[in-house]
């Protein structure tokens, strides 16, 4: 970081979102990074299901998310940090981008889920959580509203800004959305 800020140049590095302190997880003591001198901390906000995972649901159930955004705010580094955005889906054993999960299933996708009422990965609100069943099975994914109630979140408390990953197959609106949340 020194050596960086010597040049005139920032340090950012890429985390999971953690929304509770975790001994296991203490690699990614939010403030110990901070206070090293990075720069810009961008938070990995998506994965909470993901093609690791044993059962499908949410990418990034709104709970989670608007609690990790919290516990940023709450520990006053939230000018350090970016929200990433998962621009893709996951169904089992295989992802699309949002564009093409969209497409894949049509203008009849639901956007509520009970899930996340008994998931054993964690019980949070699932916010606007689009899915549907294609041709491939089922699948998970972000679309431009969900996406921007996350970047609604992150700007509520205070985030320096959002991301996305991955580039390419943007959702329709996305854009637009995301300049609401930070204009």
């Amino acid at each position: 970081a020194a050596g960086l800020h010597a040049q005139g140049k920032e340090l950012s590095l890429v985390v999971p979102a953690i929304d509770v302190d975790n001994p296991k997880l203490d690699g990614y003591d939010y403030n110990a990074i901070v206070a090293g001198g990075v720069d810009i901390v961008h938070l990995m906000g998506y994965d909470f299901h993901g093609d690791f995972s044993d059962h499908l649901g949410p990418l990034a159930p709104f709970g989670w998310i608007d609690a990790v955004n919290a516990r940023v705010q709450n520990a006053g580094l939230a000018s350090h940090f970016l929200l990433g955005i998962g621009n893709y889906g996951i169904g089992l054993g295989w992802y699309a981008n949002s564009a093409d999960a969209i497409a894949m299933c049509g203008s009849s996708y639901s956007t509520t889920t009970t899930h996340m009422a008994t998931c054993p990965y964690g019980v949070y609100a699932p916010g606007i959580a689009p899915h549907c069943t294609t041709s491939k099975g089922d699948i998970w994914f972000e679309d431009a509203a969900s996406m921007a109630e996350k970047a609604n979140s992150a700007k509520a408390h205070g985030l320096r800004g959002i991301s996305y990953y991955s580039l390419g197959g943007e959702p329709t609106g996305l854009f637009t959305s995301m300049r609401a949340a930070y204009p």
